[in-house]
Parts: C-alpha cells; structure tokens; sequence
C-alpha cells in the first residue's frame, strides 16, 4: 500500500473527512476492483 494516499495529519473535522475519502477512493480502485460481480 506505498503508493496510497499520504496522511497529513491535521486533526481537523473536514481535512481528515477528505483525507479518509481520498483514502477509501485508493484502496477501491486498486485493492477492491476485482471483486465486483
């Protein structure tokens, strides 16, 4: 998982929101793409 998205680490609400949909963006694309039916 190197090439998933780096956390910042703010600690604020809304940037650890985005970090974490930038996160799940990643591992959707590239660890669960095979997995659709």
């Amino acid at each position: 998982y190197r090439k998933a998205p780096r956390k910042q680490k703010k600690h604020r609400a809304m940037d650890d929101i985005k970090e974490s949909i930038m996160e799940l963006r990643y591992f959707k694309q590239n660890i669960f793409k095979g997995s659709k039916k």
